[in-house]
């Protein structure tokens, strides 16, 4: 489940008094999600999203987030855009912490054995024109999530690592190895970049009628080379359940993320590297996760071999782009 924040319905009257969407009439929790606490609320002008922003989410990133979304918004991309408040900032505060309305969007995310080539075919062009009309938001924001963050969550896992998934200290080290030889070469190196998502899963990007109906959760979002974002979503779509690899799914993406935005010799040169680096950053993140949650029913921690058998997969079988 995902709501932290337990509010009631005064709560939320008075949170929409700062609002033109109109008198609230019945509110419900979104048991999806892992990080921040949401709430379909419904008016007498319409159904809204109300996501109150928990510990990971810093306020001194919200006007990139929040901005990115209503600047894609502009350019036609169907994100989860944000509703002004009557002063037009887009966003407030709700029992001490930040809170954001926005638009509810029709439609559903798409479990890992259930995704069809034709979904990741439309995911791979929705990605590249969301790269492609980034272009023109001003605000910068770096990843949070870099090589360095990487590194410091294994420093805090690697002794117990072994205790989860026999092998993996080797194979981890052997990656880290090799991407602190590229990492460097990285900034010498003019490839294209901008705003991105970061994480664009399949629960992420909702689908009606077999078309993508909108995009949400841009609260990884950063400025970051786009090949590295298009690797973390190959690696999130072309993987079944299992963490089995599936060809036509991959063929798919990249055939329709090219159709937007060609790759240039550069991008494919480290395309490899970069799957196993986004590979690499979900392990990281995840395994710290697994190793440090509360055990509790709240939140259930993903499953500590799933990207670890990816990074098997891509060193095994380097990509031909």
């Amino acid at each position: 489940m995902a709501v932290f924040t337990t509010l009631d319905s005064q709560d939320i009257q008075n949170f929409l008094t700062d609002y033109n969407i109109g008198q609230l009439q019945r509110f419900e929790g979104i048991l999806s999600g892992v990080e921040n606490t949401n709430y379909h609320i419904f008016t007498d002008m319409g159904r809204y999203v109300l996501t109150v922003h928990e510990g990971k989410v810093s306020e001194r990133d919200l006007p990139f987030f929040l901005g990115l979304i209503q600047h894609l918004s502009a350019q036609g991309v169907p994100t989860c855009s944000i509703v002004p408040r009557q002063d037009d900032k887009l966003y407030g505060h709700i029992k001490g912490k930040t809170a954001a309305i926005s638009v509810f969007l029709d439609g559903q995310g798409t479990k890992p054995d259930d995704i069809t080539a034709a979904q990741c075919e439309a995911a791979g062009e929705m990605l590249a024109e969301m790269h492609e009309k980034s272009d023109g938001f001003t605000i910068k924001r770096p990843n949070q999530m870099n090589f360095n963050k990487w590194q410091h969550l294994w420093m805090q896992c690697e002794d117990r690592a072994e205790g989860v998934v026999a092998g993996q200290v080797e194979l981890i080290n052997d990656v880290f190895t090799d991407l602190m030889g590229l990492w460097p070469m990285l900034f010498a190196k003019d490839l294209p970049k901008g705003a991105v998502h970061c994480d664009f899963f399949p629960d992420n990007v909702f689908f009606k009628d077999g078309a993508i109906s909108g995009v949400i959760d841009f609260y990884y979002a950063c400025d970051e080379i786009f090949i590295y974002d298009l690797a973390l979503t190959v690696n999130a779509w072309c993987f079944n359940g299992a963490a089995e690899f599936i060809a036509a799914r991959f063929d798919a993406m990249m055939a329709g993320y090219q159709r937007i935005r060609p790759l240039n010799d550069d991008e494919r040169e480290i395309f490899g590297e970069m799957l196993q680096a986004s590979a690499l950053r979900i392990q990281m993140t995840r395994l710290y996760d697994y190793l440090n949650h509360p055990g509790d029913d709240v939140v259930i921690p993903h499953d500590p071999r799933a990207f670890l058998k990816r990074i098997q997969y891509w060193r095994a079988n380097p990509p031909c782009a």
